[in-house]
């Protein structure tokens, strides 16, 4: 396991939560990133520029020392538009639960809520700006374009494709006849 202490010198927004902070009850939090933060993390996400990182997180202690962190998370980014290279704003606000288990327990413990992702601790830290991040990364889209912006040849890969456009067997049919009449001279 990576401890808190390696944890923090490598993560571009690490915000380490003590569990045992928690106690057996519920602590809400509001995280924010700061200049140097959103530098690193707009290096990570590789986009143009990174305005905002904020989260807004509730934990809730759980059976067996499971922590579940519930909230969302949000965004404000500028990336580059795939088609006509403009600057492309895009606002994010992802919605998160996940269940934190510690050494020992595998799997949660059944309790019908489908939707909870789960994932592995050490029983002592959650890195809750980690946990922002990988969300972000997540639900940044990997194709980002602007407002109104087709793609030019669009039209070429509907239904009419065939009558608008040569059948690129028929183009190589012409080479090889003419290859043939070539040889016969």
């Amino acid at each position: 396991m990576i401890s808190s202490r390696e944890l923090n010198a490598t993560a571009e927004f690490s915000r380490p939560f003590q569990v045992e902070d928690l106690e057996d009850g519920e602590v809400t939090l509001e995280l924010a990133a700061d200049s140097t933060e959103l530098t690193r993390l707009q290096a990570r996400f590789g986009v143009d520029a990174l305005n905002a990182v904020t989260a807004y997180l509730t934990l809730s202690a759980q059976p067996q020392g499971s922590v579940k962190v519930s909230g969302t998370v949000n965004a404000a980014l500028r990336q580059t538009c795939i088609i006509s290279l403009e600057p492309v704003e895009e606002t994010i606000e992802e919605a998160l639960s996940v269940l934190y288990l510690p050494p020992g327990l595998d799997e949660p413990q059944d309790d019908g809520d489908f939707e909870l992702d789960y994932e592995a601790f050490d029983g002592l830290t959650i890195d809750l700006g980690e946990l922002a991040a990988q969300q972000i990364a997540g639900a940044i889209n990997p194709y980002p374009r602007r407002a109104g912006v087709e793609f030019g040849n669009h039209a070429q890969l509907g239904d009419n494709a065939s009558e608008e456009r040569d059948n690129p067997f028929a183009v190589l049919q012409a080479l090889k006849s003419k290859e043939g009449t070539a040889q016969e001279h």
